[in-house]
């Protein structure tokens, strides 16, 4: 029989029977517990750590829930789940250490939290939404209530069709579009009805940690490849195995480059000559501060191998979980074959009150107002960063989203000064959250979300921090 030590940290906010849970999986999938091996009783191993027979069942009974363990009456827990089940790569994925850039715990003490996703619902039409809720649940024409079409409203795909094409160039009928409930909604279904499992994709690196999670939890290999000043690097893309690459071109995340339109067209070229997929997240393309937005590079698809991913988390609320997919017309019938079979994860309620909301202007009244609003906090950031920081710090990522990156100058250990600021209350995220590869790469380059900050939370913030780094006043 096995004799377990997890190191148990009573004093953490994970509860004691998922540290459990956690450390026994980890040592299956490792290949140090092998199948048939038998896990210790229940009151055998409670009395051993000190902790409740209910915390060991519980343990238990959630590694019997996922197959890695089962229970045989009157002899006990045996381990059933081999390690060569699983690739490498998601192995790797489950036993992810805890990284110090965390986000923030609910209770820790916060001065100021400039990590980015948060936006500002301060100027929400909370009233017209209310408005357009109440007219939808009590709509004589439609029923919210009930299920939805599996590929979602059609009458609000259609209000995002006309909106794709007045905002962002985009030439698309209602049936090319798909609703989900997020962003890594949307990518684990493109890999589920492409059947992408095992598969390469190519991502930039640094690249959105969300995509990598979820690419990873699909079973895809990630190709990671590095950026130069105008985005993903087409000379790595090519020497690569991927036959599908996921871009953030519009506004590079974290890194915030635009990409130009050159690189766009040797993208294109490099999906149609590999006959490869290009996975568009045009996550917050709607804030641009100098110049007309850019045209999406959907709009530029003439060999139809671009798939575009929208959410209105940036621009609406991220509580509607509404995000949409927009299929090449190559693809429609395939996935309108495949959707069939999933019941719609988007409230129905919600879909009837946007298309409302679209439909009588509101929403892109309120997309005008939000520009306005963000441009004037990121013209209040980077006034305070030069005021305060100095010369000490170079901004990157202009112009563009909801947060920009600051780059300590040479002689400052960015691990120390991260810490730092934690301990004070001010978070900031550093870029090697969203990156893999040596962690000194970018250890002294951080991101600073702006979105549901205020203009004095800004200034004050910033203040604070250039105190803590570099002792200014």
């Amino acid at each position: 029989m096995l004799s377990l030590m997890p190191p148990l940290k009573k004093q953490s906010r994970t509860p004691i029977y998922l540290q459990l849970y956690t450390f026994i999986k980890e040592e299956i999938l490792s290949g140090r517990l092998q199948a048939g091996c038998c896990l210790p009783p229940i009151r055998e191993l409670a009395h051993t750590l000190s902790i409740s027979k209910n915390t060991v069942s519980t343990a238990y009974q959630q590694l019997i829930a996922e197959s890695y363990v089962t229970s045989k009456d009157r002899s006990g827990f045996y381990i059933t789940m081999h390690s060569d089940a699983f690739p490498d790569s998601m192995a790797a994925m489950i036993a992810v250490p805890e990284k110090i850039w965390r986000r923030p715990d609910p209770d820790e003490h916060i001065r100021c939290n400039f990590y980015s996703g948060p936006i500002d619902t301060s100027a929400f039409p909370i009233d017209i939404w209310k408005k357009c809720l109440l007219d939808a649940l009590y709509s004589p024409v439609k029923n919210s209530l009930g299920y939805s079409t599996s590929q979602g409203d059609y009458e609000l795909r259609e209000e995002l069709a006309e909106y794709l094409f007045q905002s962002r160039g985009i030439s698309c009928s209602p049936d090319q579009i798909f609703l989900s409930s997020g962003t890594q909604h949307s990518l684990s279904l493109l890999c589920q009805y492409l059947q992408w499992l095992g598969q390469s994709v190519a991502m930039e690196n640094p690249g959105y940690r969300g995509a990598r999670v979820a690419f990873q939890n699909q079973g895809c290999p990630l190709d990671d490849i590095p950026l130069d000043e105008d985005g993903i690097g087409i000379d790595y893309l090519y020497a690569s195995s991927a036959g599908m690459v996921y871009v953030t071109p519009s506004h590079q995340f974290p890194m915030g480059m635009v990409m130009p339109v050159h690189r766009r067209q040797q993208l294109l070229q490099w999906a149609h000559e590999r006959k490869g997929w290009i996975i568009e997240d045009d996550y917050d393309s709607e804030f641009r501060y100098l110049g007309e937005p850019i045209p999406a590079m959907k709009a530029m698809d003439s060999y139809d191998r671009v798939i575009y991913l929208g959410t209105l988390s940036k621009i609406f609320l991220p509580s509607a979980r509404l995000s949409y997919i927009v299929v090449p017309r190559s693809l429609v019938a395939t996935f309108q074959q495949k959707n069939q079979f999933y019941n719609q994860s988007v409230s129905l309620l919600v879909q009837h009150a946007v298309h409302l909301f679209m439909r009588d202007g509101h929403f892109t009244r309120h997309v005008r107002r939000m520009r306005k609003i963000y441009q004037s906090k990121y013209e209040v950031l980077t006034l305070a960063i030069g005021r305060f920081m100095n010369d000490n710090v170079t901004v990157l990522g202009h112009n563009a989203g909801l947060h920009l990156l600051l780059k300590l100058n040479a002689g400052f250990d960015g691990t120390a000064l991260f810490r730092a600021a934690r301990e004070a209350g001010i978070m900031v995220e550093p870029v090697t959250n969203h990156w893999s590869g040596p962690e000194d790469a970018y250890a002294n380059t951080f991101i600073l979300g702006f979105g549901a900050l205020s203009a004095e939370e800004l200034e004050d913030g910033i203040q604070q921090l250039a105190e803590i780094w570099f002792g200014s006043k």
